[in-house]
């Protein structure tokens, strides 16, 4: 990613497979001095509340601004509408879009990404993308567009058993090349066996 350009990965897996670990690996690889790195993990609780999850993750960027570039972000027209929190919507996100309308959330979000995209790259590790809430899962895919696979790149895991909800998300960022999927399987009984005797091995040496 730091060399040429690449696509976002999507990792799906059972539920205690074991991606969360597979994600905490992945972030030991990257090399904060190169790339802004912005993790977050999603709750059950946040999945019926407008973009609380980027809410979240503005309030990351804004930490990364004012560290790396000293901007205020908060003195922003943007970011002084989110101050109290992400304003409730009665529309639905594709509706604003097709609408023209602009989303003071959404634009705060994005003008943070710009800035930060501006000095380096940014990586994004975000587990249990099942618990996204639509509007969210949108903003998602409106990023992954904009920002092409140049600058941003996002590293998302979410339970295979929500893979059916997520399919019009994924199979539309594949078709343009944004995005790749990762099955992360349990191990076989013979790849057990073998790490077993590999242990036993181990042991009596």
């Amino acid at each position: 990613f730091l060399s040429v350009d690449s696509a976002s990965i999507i990792i799906s897996g059972e539920a205690g497979v074991g991606k969360t670990t597979f994600l905490k690996k992945i972030v030991e690889q990257i090399d904060q001095e190169e790339v802004f790195y912005l993790p977050y993990v999603c709750h059950y609780a946040e999945k019926d509340f407008y973009l609380k999850s980027w809410h979240n993750l503005l309030r990351k960027m804004e930490l990364l601004l004012d560290k790396h570039l000293g901007t205020n972000m908060l003195q922003t027209e943007s970011s002084q509408a989110l101050s109290g929190g992400m304003n409730p919507s009665t529309h639905d996100f594709s509706e604003m879009v097709n609408d023209g309308r602009v989303d003071v959330n959404v634009m705060a979000v994005h003008d943070a990404l710009v800035k930060l995209t501006d000095q380096k790259k940014v990586v994004m590790v975000i587990d249990d993308i099942q618990w996204l809430d639509s509007a969210s899962l949108n903003l998602l895919n409106m990023l992954l567009f904009s920002f092409g696979k140049g600058k941003l790149l996002i590293i998302a895991a979410h339970r295979e058993d929500y893979q059916e909800v997520l399919n019009p998300f994924i199979i539309t960022l594949e078709k343009e090349n944004l995005i790749k999927r990762m099955y992360l399987n349990r191990f076989t009984f013979d790849e057990v066996s073998q790490l077993y005797e590999l242990n036993m091995l181990l042991i009596k040496s």
